[in-house]
């Protein structure tokens, strides 16, 4: 599934949820802590699940990440 269509659909769920009433959002937060949980825990817990890599290494993936929660529109704070 692409970033794009991701993005979509919580813009979708968002869109929604304000037409019913019910004030449910897909919330920064929210998006924050899903991604931390893809890639913020791995990086914290390595050792623990066995990853070796370099120091750059860690870099790029947290600037993947980091590029993907921009295209997802995760501020950036």
């Amino acid at each position: 599934m692409s970033v794009a269509i991701v993005h979509g659909l919580h813009c979708a769920a968002n869109r929604v949820s304000n037409k019913s009433g019910l004030g449910l959002r897909v919330t920064q937060k929210d998006m924050s802590l899903t991604q931390f949980g893809f890639m913020g825990l791995p990086l914290l817990k390595k050792k623990e699940l066995a990853i070796v890599g370099t120091e750059e290494d860690e870099r790029a993936i947290l600037h993947f990440w980091r590029t993907i929660g921009f295209m997802l529109g995760i501020q950036d704070k």
